[in-house]
């Protein structure tokens, strides 16, 4: 008797844990759906991916500078999004395309040009692919 009692007090502390343990990923996931704002990035460079070679170095331009929290975020996002391709500061590298990841709409077409390349497609919500420009 005292065994069975045992055996249910067992069974309702590990249901309660798990209610528990339910409860508060809940609310952690809505307190903090996307901090560090991957998800975004893969959804806005999603059409954008089969536009660029897979083994291929890819310059990142964008109009959040990278030593700002904000920019590094941004900038690390995308890298994520983007592997196995390896993603570099425009002007770090001589990549023939580049990825431009912009927070405000603007020329961007004049942003390129300050790097050495030219828009190619616009995929919207800021994304934009650029191949340099001929010499």
């Amino acid at each position: 008797m005292a065994r069975t009692k045992t055996v249910v007090g067992l069974i309702i502390v590990a249901i309660g844990a798990v209610v528990g343990s339910s409860q508060s990923m809940q609310l952690s996931s809505q307190l903090q759906p996307d901090p560090w704002g991957v998800e975004s990035a893969e959804k806005r460079f999603a059409s954008l991916l089969p536009n660029l070679p897979m083994q291929e170095t890819v310059g990142y331009i964008s109009d959040l500078a990278l030593e700002t929290r904000g920019g590094s975020t941004a900038f690390l996002a995308a890298q994520y999004v983007l592997a196995p391709r390896l993603l570099v500061a425009a002007g770090a590298g001589n990549s023939d395309f580049a990825v431009g990841n912009f927070s405000q709409p603007q020329n961007y077409a004049d942003f390129g040009s300050k790097f050495g390349y030219l828009p190619m497609q616009d995929f919207g919500n800021g994304v934009i692919l650029y191949h340099r420009a001929p010499r």
